[in-house]
């Protein structure tokens, strides 16, 4: 079985890119998470998280007791994991 690989990689290149493009998004996003999203869950999941900072902006804006990331990239978790604020974790799994 052959695994899918990204369009722009997972290399520190495009983690870069992934970091700039969090950072233009993170306004309008906040913004349409603090309007839909109820504040507080238990448990908020970011699915193909990347390095991790939509993880964190998802934990941020809602409140939410516990956040989990998911990823499949190694190189992206191992960033991820390093910033991870508490209350953030991180899992390896293919979504």
């Amino acid at each position: 079985m052959t695994r899918d690989t990204y369009t722009f990689g997972d290399s520190p290149v495009a983690a870069d890119r992934l970091r700039l493009l969090a950072e233009v998004y993170a306004a309008p996003s906040a913004d349409l998470l603090g309007r839909y999203v109820p504040h507080g869950p238990a448990l908020a999941l970011d699915l193909g998280c990347g390095p991790g900072h939509t993880t964190t902006l998802l934990h941020r804006v809602t409140g939410a007791a516990r956040t989990i990331g998911v990823e499949r990239s190694p190189a992206y978790l191992a960033l991820a994991r390093e910033q991870a604020p508490p209350g953030v974790e991180y899992v390896e799994q293919d979504v």
